[in-house]
């Protein structure tokens, strides 16, 4: 035998190595990434015979941004129903996730909520009669009855510094704000001033350097900031 035929034996891959070598490369890179998993329609749907607190609970947290707008907007409209232990116990603890929610949208409308949920904190009772009964409600038969019903003006007594009810509201409602007037959406800042300035007239005079008139203070100094960096 030549040296040329050696040779190409040689370069000759042994039997059954190529798959071989395939197997194993198979096994590296692991299986095929899967798709992401498409909606279900169960997700999709909403529970109407749910209770509206229940209701809240569940849908505000949903992975559909449309599902999550439609039950912040009726934020205001629970607390009105339960008061304001339940306000401050069930609806209080959904607010952090929202607060930093990826669509600017939903944390604009949770600027409002956030003043109607403090003012409830602060005693707030009457208007719109919008809770009427825990049954369950489609979000636009529910806004209609509400807009329907109103039946007295809402009662909103003087602000006591003592009640645990008034500490939740500045201990908690107001910080979520304060986050939301360094927003990155214009919008969203302008909404969480807006409503500061509105529960600024509410609260204890005492209250109102520490929770209203600090974060002008705040964003004055970080314009400063700002400037001076890009000077």
């Amino acid at each position: 035998m030549s040296n040329q035929q050696q040779q190409q034996q040689q370069a000759q891959p042994a039997p059954g190595s190529s798959q071989a070598a395939a197997a194993a490369a198979a096994q590296t890179e692991g299986p095929p990434a899967s798709a992401p998993a498409q909606p279900r329609f169960e997700d999709l749907t909403i529970d109407d015979d749910l209770p509206l607190l229940p209701r809240l609970q569940r849908y505000v947290r949903s992975s559909i941004a449309l599902q999550r707008l439609v039950h912040v907007r009726m934020l205001g409209e629970v607390a009105l129903e339960v008061g304001r232990q339940l306000t401050a116990t069930e609806l209080v603890p959904l607010l952090p996730p929202l607060v930093r929610d990826g669509e600017s949208i939903i944390r604009q409308r949770v600027c409002s909520e956030l003043k109607v949920l403090s003012l409830v904190l602060m005693g707030m009772t009457g208007g719109p009669a919008a809770a009427g009964g825990a049954g369950g409600r489609g979000a636009t038969a529910a806004t209609a009855a509400t807009t329907a019903t109103i039946t007295t003006l809402p009662q909103i007594p003087r602000p006591d510094r003592s009640s645990k009810y008034y500490k939740v509201m500045t201990h908690h409602l107001f910080p979520h704000l304060y986050a939301l007037t360094s927003d990155p959406d214009n919008e969203v800042r302008r909404a969480a001033s807006e409503n500061i300035v509105k529960l600024a007239l509410r609260i204890d005079a005492e209250d109102v350097i520490s929770c209203a008139l600090s974060i002008p203070l705040r964003l004055v100094k970080e314009g400063q900031r700002r400037a001076t960096k890009g000077a």
